[in-house]
Order: structure tokens, then C-alpha cells, then sequence
């Protein structure tokens, strides 16, 4: 980890400062020395190739993060590393390798910079490439370092062959451990901060993974390779558990737990190499489990953001759909106010004319009274109704009446239809089974297709205007169907495979999102709605409802 803001972003190249570029560039470079030192204590072969060699991976860092200033920086890291405490090759070529190793490893950081700012949001792809790439610029380090032992030792290429592999693999380990832990853990507080949301079995899996590693080739000798297996249990767990971040902290532990025992063991090279294989097996798998872990939270996050987000403009176009309905009411509402408000004006003036008469016939006068307040309230549940209306509501799904729920369609448009002269008949069965809905919503369906068929018969005039809405719930066992029927010219056949597809209108100022929006209402109530055109005349649309018992409730 390195020092610094905890996103990791701010790090990049292009955004830090000289003076934080040169800080981190001197935490790594003595980063690398350090564990230079520490995998240098065990080495595997004649040539001093170690099995881990966690310096790649802060090579690879320190290009990804500081860009390409860092290859001088790891070049004079690399080669005092090799001077002071490995390496067998004279010191000229010394100089020569870790000029190559810089270039290959820093470089390639710094090449593939946004290949590896991709791990702070992991994708199984994106994991994967990054296995390719430290698979590649591990093997070009091993067999730089491989041709310039053989020119300069002018050993044979056969016998290099054991101390190329075991540094290439030692290179890919430890760039895999390396890299995504410190890309997802920029900062100690980061590391911190997730640490704590750990419950008790996710410390239970960690705290498993060294006494595993012990028990497996501490005590048992190099025949307990083959039960190496156990070790994976606790990282895959912790992998499936938490995730790619979570995953990244286990393969770096189980890998350093292993090199530790094989260090105290003192195992042949030849068990270092099946070892080595066994331990970037674990690493990519956990790495790759992790990263689609991860991937499947985040997508299943941002489903759940989408889908509030849906919600959010679903009522607020309901709101404006239903505002956009409220004004087209407007006209007959005022025309619907007018007689209980003219009445109203009536009986007072009569009550007046009685007060101020000397005989005063009191009980004619209550009369007048009670009949101005019979107007009164009528007029203001039609304004309550109407305001009701109006209410932003919610998308809970509850049990409800459908015939009420007709009624109060029908209060709502009635002023409108008589307006425009439209005849209105119901066809309503009693003993409906009640069905599972929210209100707002199917309320809106009803309206917006009585609007549209009134809106037909106003354009086309025909002799006779009538809507019709029947109600059936026989015709499909577990749903109540309604269909809304006008006397107008129908729908043109070239418009109806569009009729519920969005912004697709015959009118010349719609939108064309009412009948989009009404499908997709009763879509997410489990219902169908279709247009039914085997009539000669006029428009039938037709919608099912699922009845209690077949619906979702929430």
C-alpha cells in the first residue's frame, strides 16, 4: 500500500504532484528493497532464483502509479538489490538486467495503467486480462534475465531452464498478490475501514488460513502437497463472501504463509515448482471467484438504484399524466361547479328575501339552509375526488375492489362525457373476486383509455357517442378482465403493432407515452393488455388483472 488519498485515482500520473510522486516513488523503491531482501533469504536454485518475489509486483506499481519516471527509480532499485544480496552475474551485466527488469515491469505498469486502475472495480474480464499481463511481463523479465545469465555465464540454455521458470512463476506470483492488493487497499485507513465490516465468520475464515498452511506442510513433510486443497476452502470462502477487495487480502496472507513454511522446511527445488504451481492456481481462481463476486454485487446494486430510479419517474409521470388528465377535467369541472354553486346562490338569496320579511317562516328557512349545504357538499367531493386524484400516492400493491375502483373512474370523467354529450354505460358483475393492485396506478389505466376513446368520439363525431366498460371474470380462470369499448372509427391497422410502443402517436400533439404507460402498468401487476381488433366498429381495448391468490402482494 501506499501512502496517500484513499481514492485511488487521485494517484494516477496525470494527478499527482511532483513532490507526492517523488515520496511514492521512494516508499516503493525501499518497499522493494525490503521484500527484495526478505524472498532473497530462500533461494531455490544454484542461480538463487527465490519462488515468490513480491519486487515485481511494487515494479509494476510504481509504473501504474508514477508513470514513466519510475524505471530509473526501479532500475537503481533492482540492481542495488542484486548487488548487495543476489545474483551470480558479473556487474556490468547486472546493470544491463536490471535496466531490462525496470523497463519490463515498470514500463509495462506504466503501459497498461488503465488496465490496472479497472481492478478498483473488478470484472471477471477485466481479472482475467490482468493475469495475462503479468503472465507476460513476467516471462519477458525471467527470460531477459535467462539470456543474459546464459551469455555471461555461458552456461547451458537446458540448465537455465529450472531457474527461468522458477523466477517467472516467482515474478507472476508475486505481481498477482501484489498489484490487485494494493489497488484495492491504496492506503492503510482503506484497508482499516474494510477490515472492520468483517463479522465473525469472515474472521474465522482468515484466521483459518495460516494454521492451515501450517498443518498442511509444517508437520506432514512434502507428501501433504496433496492436501494443499484445504487452503483454498478459507479463500474461496472468503472470495464468495466479500468479494474481490476481501479476496485479494487472503491470497496475499495464504501466500505468504506458504513461502514462510518453505523456507522453514528447507523443501528441494523440484517441490519449490509444484508448490509455486499450486500457489498461483489459488491466486487466480480466488482472484477470478472475487472479481465476478464483485461484479454480480455491483450489477445487482445498480439494478436496484435502476429500478428505484424507475419507480421514481414511473410516479412522477403518473403524477404528470394525471395532472395532464386534470386539465382536459378542468373545462367540465367548472361546468360540473356551476349548478351546485348557482343553486347554492339561490337558496341563500331565498333565505335572505325570508330574514328580511316580519314574519319569518323558520322552518322554510332551515329547508333552504339544508339544501345550500346538500349543494355544498356535493361540490366539494367532486373537488376531493378530484383532488385525490391528484395525490402523488405510492406503488405499494394492495387488495382491492374493482368495481369501487370503476366507480371512482367513472365520478372523475362523468363531468366530462356529459360535457361532450358521450353516453356511458357499465357492465359490472357483482361478487367480483378482488384482485391484487395499487390503486393510483390501475386508476390511471382506466382513465387514460376512457380519454382516449373520448377523445375519438369528440374528433370524428359519429351519430351515436357511447363508451362502454364490461367486466368479466370468467373469461381467464385467475384474472378479472375489463374492456373499454367506443362507437368511433377504431384504430387504423397500420398503426395497432405500435400501438403500446413509446413515443409512437396518431394525434398530432401526443407524446404517444399513455397506452405505452398503461402496459407497462399492468405488465408489472402479472396482467396482459391487447387491442382487440375483430370488431367492425369502433376501438376495444381489453386488460387482465391477477385476482388474490395469483398476484404479488407488497
Amino acid at each position: 500500500m501506499i501512502a496517500g488519498k484513499s481514492d485511488l485515482n487521485e494517484l494516477l500520473p496525470q494527478m499527482m504532484p511532483d513532490r507526492r510522486r517523488a515520496i511514492s516513488l521512494l516508499g516503493l523503491a525501499l518497499a522493494y528493497l525490503v521484500v527484495f531482501r526478505i524472498s532473497n533469504i530462500f533461494q531455490s536454485t544454484d542461480l538463487r532464483a527465490t519462488p515468490w518475489t513480491p519486487e515485481a509486483g511494487f515494479a509494476i506499481l510504481s509504473g501504474f502509479l508514477c508513470g514513466w519516471i519510475a524505471i530509473p527509480v526501479m532500475f537503481v532499485a533492482n540492481f542495488t538489490g542484486n548487488f548487495l544480496w543476489g545474483g551470480v552475474l558479473p556487474t556490468g551485466w547486472k546493470a544491463v538486467a536490471a535496466l531490462f527488469y525496470a523497463v519490463i515491469l515498470a514500463g509495462g505498469g506504466n503501459y497498461f495503467r488503465g488496465l490496472l486502475s479497472t481492478l478498483r472495480s473488478p470484472t471477471t474480464n477485466k481479472v482475467v486480462l490482468f493475469l495475462f499481463f503479468v503472465l507476460l511481463v513476467s516471462a519477458l523479465a525471467a527470460m531477459a534475465r535467462f539470456l543474459f545469465a546464459a551469455i555471461s555465464l555461458r552456461l547451458s540454455p537446458i540448465y537455465l531452464m529450472s531457474y527461468a521458470v522458477t523466477l517467472s512463476v516467482g515474478n507472476l506470483i508475486g505481481a498477482a498478490t501484489i498489484v490487485p492488493f494494493s489497488v484495492s487497499f491504496p492506503t492503510p485507513a482503506s484497508l482499516w475501514r474494510r477490515v472492520l465490516t468483517w463479522d465473525f465468520v469472515d474472521w474465522i475464515l482468515i484466521g483459518t488460513i495460516v494454521p492451515l498452511s501450517l498443518l498442511t506442510f509444517g508437520y506432514a513433510g512434502e507428501g501433504a502437497f496433496k492436501y494443499f486443497y484445504l487452503i483454498f476452502l478459507p479463500v474461496i470462502a472468503i472470495a464468495v463472501r466479500r468479494g474481490f477487495p476481501d479476496a485479494t487480502i487472503a491470497v496475499l496472507l495464504s501466500d505468504v504463509s506458504m513461502v514462510a513454511v518453505l523456507f522453514w522446511q528447507q523443501f528441494e527445488t523440484s517441490t519449490v515448482t509444484d508448490l509455486q504451481i499450486l500457489m498461483i492456481s489459488l491466486s487466480a481462481t480466488a482472484l477470478i471467484l472475487g472479481a465476478s463476486v464483485s461484479e454480480r454485487l455491483r450489477i445487482s446494486a445498480e439494478l436496484e438504484e435502476s429500478h428505484e430510479r424507475y419507480q421514481s419517474s414511473q410516479v412522477a409521470l403518473l403524477r404528470a399524466t394525471r395532472i395532464s388528465l386534470a386539465g382536459e377535467m378542468a373545462a367540465a369541472l367548472s361546468h360540473e361547479l356551476n349548478q351546485p354553486l348557482s343553486s347554492v346562490r339561490s337558496f341563500v338569496r331565498a333565505v335572505r328575501r325570508k330574514l328580511d320579511k316580519s314574519d319569518i317562516d323558520v322552518p322554510a328557512v332551515k329547508a333552504e339552509i339544508d339544501a345550500a349545504v346538500e349543494q355544498i357538499d356535493a361540490a366539494a367531493e367532486l373537488i376531493k375526488g378530484t383532488r385525490r386524484f391528484l395525490e402523488r400516492g405510492d406503488m405499494r400493491m394492495t387488495r382491492l375492489d374493482l368495481a369501487n375502483l370503476l366507480g371512482t373512474c367513472l365520478e372523475l370523467v362523468a363531468p366530462e362525457l356529459r360535457m361532450h354529450q358521450i353516453t356511458l354505460a357499465t357492465q359490472v358483475p357483482s361478487g367480483l373476486p378482488p384482485i391484487v393492485g395499487n390503486l393510483l396506478q390501475l386508476q390511471q389505466v382506466v382513465l387514460n383509455l376512457i380519454r382516449n376513446a373520448k377523445e375519438a368520439l369528440v374528433e370524428c363525431k359519429p351519430p351515436v357517442s357511447a363508451i362502454n366498460i364490461a367486466v368479466s371474470s370468467y373469461t381467464r380462470p385467475g384474472f378479472v378482465e375489463v374492456s373499454i369499448e367506443d362507437s368511433g372509427p377504431g384504430v387504423a391497422p397500420a398503426i395497432r403493432p405500435h400501438l403500446f410502443t413509446p413515443l409512437q402517436s396518431s394525434k398530432s400533439e401526443g407524446l404517444g407515452l399513455g397506452l405505452s404507460l398503461c402496459s407497462s402498468i399492468i405488465v408489472a401487476h402479472g396482467g396482459e393488455i391487447w387491442y382487440d381488433g375483430k370488431l367492425g366498429e369502433g376501438a376495444r381495448f381489453v386488460f387482465t388483472i391477477p385476482v388474490v391468490g395469483q398476484g404479488r402482494m407488497e
